[in-house]
């Protein structure tokens, strides 16, 4: 399927990318994300941070953030099939930070 050359250069030029969605304009003001999704964990039981299952550990598993709040840690899957059932809160252990 051809595109025309003007949908090409205007998506370049809105984007500064080639990547075209047929029928969907960008949108003016992409939401900010917070700092802890943009921190790649550095371990797998990291908090506060985005664990790559693609590009980390042994590139297999499932992709998470990790956020931990002042009584609890939670775990975030990417997936939305494998969130419905492992996304969870776990309260903070008394001696465990």
């Amino acid at each position: 399927m051809k595109k025309p050359v003007a949908t090409i250069a205007a998506a370049l030029i809105l984007g500064g990318t080639a990547v075209i969605s047929a029928g969907v304009a960008p949108e003016p003001n992409p939401p900010r994300t917070p700092w802890w999704m943009r921190t790649p964990c550095a371990y797998e039981d990291s908090a506060n941070c985005y664990w790559n299952a693609g590009e980390q550990g042994d590139g297999q598993g499932h992709s998470f953030y990790v956020r931990k709040f002042p009584h609890r840690t939670c775990w975030m899957y990417v997936q939305r099939a494998y969130a419905k059932k492992h996304d969870h809160c776990e309260a903070h252990r008394k001696g465990r930070v």
